[in-house]
């Protein structure tokens, strides 16, 4: 039986996975795919399901997707899923549940990252939750990057995951690495963040220790490392590129 839930789905060029992404959805009686103009056959296979399909540029800004797609859903409560993520079974039937009279306006989802087959359980991914679902007035998203819905009102908890399985290689991972630590810079760069030589030296050093050690991702094995490594190159290049901003802006005629 179908469900009043819109489920939002943002994409750009997600053909390997959205398909299973959709599928995880069928108990929604509304689903939006919010497409950047994707190039491979990310539309096609959203066609293909009978869903909604609403593109609309990103402009390097996460949060106004979201906001852009609160616009267009039929339901006062909306569940946003990231074209890589699967809704369990589980989770499906904890938000029918919780949903029904209920006295909060949002929940949080804990959210369990599967990457090349093994589910990372510690370090950036440790007691991970996200404010995913939620009344469609309830709040706006905010953040170019990281983007988070600012809900008005009390927020519950939910207890089954949401599925997130990261796609790709390490050049997949990099290139994804680069693209949020642009925006970020750039965002931190309109709130007028300074930086300097010891933020960009130390930072990086310190997210490394607060995953493998503090946050336990060894215990993730190589995984875990990798993923520690990565986080840290991203807070890296965030500050590298932030810095690049100042001495460019300092630096012209």
């Amino acid at each position: 039986m179908k469900f009043p839930v819109s489920a939002v789905v943002l994409s750009h060029n997600n053909e390997a996975s959205i398909e299973t992404t959709l599928q995880s959805l069928s108990w929604s009686d509304d689903i939006c795919v919010i497409d950047d103009y994707s190039t491979d056959g990310t539309l096609n296979i959203a066609a293909q399901a009978g869903v909604r399909i609403f593109q609309g540029k990103l402009q390097e800004n996460f949060a106004y997707q979201r906001n852009f797609s609160l616009q267009h859903v039929k339901n006062d409560w909306v569940l946003f899923v990231d074209a890589d993520e699967i809704v369990s079974a589980q989770l499906a039937d904890e938000i029918r549940k919780n949903i029904t009279d209920s006295t909060c306006v949002g929940y949080s989802i804990p959210r369990t990252t599967v990457w090349r087959g093994r589910t990372l359980r510690f370090g950036e991914f440790f007691n991970f939750s996200l404010i995913r679902l939620g009344k469609r007035t309830a709040g706006k998203w905010s953040g170019k990057v990281h983007e988070q819905w600012e809900i008005k009102g009390r927020v519950g908890k939910l207890h089954a995951p949401l599925l997130h399985f990261q796609e790709g290689g390490i050049e997949k991972l990099l290139k994804k690495i680069n693209m949020y630590s642009s925006i970020r810079a750039d965002e931190l760069y309109f709130q007028k963040k300074q930086v300097s030589f010891f933020t960009i030296l130390f930072l990086p050093m310190g997210k490394f220790f607060q995953n493998y050690i503090v946050k336990l991702g060894i215990l993730d094995g190589t995984a875990g490392l990798i993923n520690a490594i990565a986080m840290s190159f991203y807070t890296f290049l965030v500050r590298a590129k932030l810095w690049l901003l100042w001495h460019e802006t300092v630096n012209k005629p």
